[in-house]
């Protein structure tokens, strides 16, 4: 309905514009704004066929290139406006956002450097030349960025994050916490700022807390896999052993052949006494990891004590030959 929509509006907009230069904007600007990129792209490519040497239809085509994340194609329409002596600041802090996007750093870094010589207290191109500066490892320079950034406007909320995750990623989540803090208060929809809260209660073992933090990620996004899998872990560490189960099996429903969850479901099973629902489990993760010591380890035991002596030894020995600390003891104990 939308899509028919937006044709029908098209041909009213055509209709009333004309089919000429400014006509065919129009359409393009319309149906950006309704969401319809294809149609945009293919207005904006009849104005620049109308008047090729314009710079403006480049540079408007070059934003439905980016958010259908056609990278190499809204790189080339930023390059032919350049070429056209179009030189607007956004030019470059969005054609860095698009190299950013398609793996070239150093281009990046080249045109958010362009965009902050033309406006040095843009915070949108110092958070994201810190963004990039984060990827390529100049973490000095990334803080730098962000701190500035957020100096110029403290309530940017993607500096803020930027930020946050820039502690979090070294481990300071205590120096983390209020930027996520505060870009979630900003925007109380914003799923990843709640997640990482989440993560950073789960490392300080505040697992009451970190089960609130990613109850508010699974309500805003149910498909949010990683969510359900830590809640998991934090239930499992409260004693809510069938929570955790439930869980686990939302992040196998949504992520079937991570092979983690059914190791940490099986694991759970094994603890609650369903034998036979551990070794499903334990089989499928082995099936998808065969180089888990662990899984070994925990199926052989969990045989030992089914009585399933010759099947138990030999996952045990398998666990030995791919390193698990306790699996020798285990051999000693138990198979020999």
């Amino acid at each position: 309905m939308k899509r028919l929509v937006a044709f029908f509006f098209s041909l009213a907009v055509s209709a009333i514009y004309g089919q000429d230069y400014e006509g065919f904007i129009a359409i393009g600007k319309q149906a950006e704004a309704l969401g319809e990129y294809q149609i945009a792209i293919a207005a904006y490519s009849k104005a620049i066929t109308m008047e090729p040497k314009n710079p403006d239809a480049y540079v408007m085509r070059a934003e439905p290139y980016r958010k259908t994340e056609d990278y190499v194609a809204a790189i080339s329409d930023y390059d032919k406006a350049e070429s056209l002596h179009f030189s607007e600041q956004f030019l470059y802090n969005f054609r860095g956002l698009c190299k950013n996007n398609a793996g070239d750093y150093t281009g990046a870094l080249n045109d958010f450097d362009k965009g902050l010589k033309l406006v040095p207290d843009d915070y949108t191109c110092l958070t994201n030349r810190g963004a990039t500066r984060i990827t390529t490892g100049d973490l000095a320079g990334a803080k730098q960025d962000l701190d500035l950034a957020l100096k110029i406007n403290p309530n940017y909320e993607t500096a803020l994050f930027k930020r946050g995750m820039l502690a979090y990623n070294a481990q300071r989540f205590s120096e983390a916490k209020p930027y996520f803090l505060k870009a979630v208060a900003l925007n109380p929809d914003e799923v990843d700022g709640h997640y990482c809260l989440g993560m950073i209660c789960v490392a300080q073992e505040d697992f009451a807390s970190a089960i609130v933090y990613l109850t508010a990620v699974i309500s805003k996004d149910p498909t949010y896999t990683r969510a359900y899998s830590n809640r998991a872990y934090s239930k499992g560490h409260s004693g809510d052993i069938p929570g955790a189960i439930e869980d686990l099996s939302k992040a196998i429903e949504l992520e079937p052949v991570m092979g983690s969850f059914h190791s940490d479901r099986g694991l759970l099973y094994a603890n609650s006494g369903e034998f036979n629902l551990a070794l499903a489990d334990l089989d499928q993760s082995i099936k998808l990891d065969p180089g888990s010591a662990k899984d070994f380890y925990v199926r052989g035991m969990i045989k030992m004590e089914l009585n399933m002596k010759q099947g138990a030894c030999k996952d045990l020995e398998m666990a030995r030959d791919l390193g698990y600390p306790d699996a020798a003891n285990a051999i000693i104990e138990v198979c020999n």
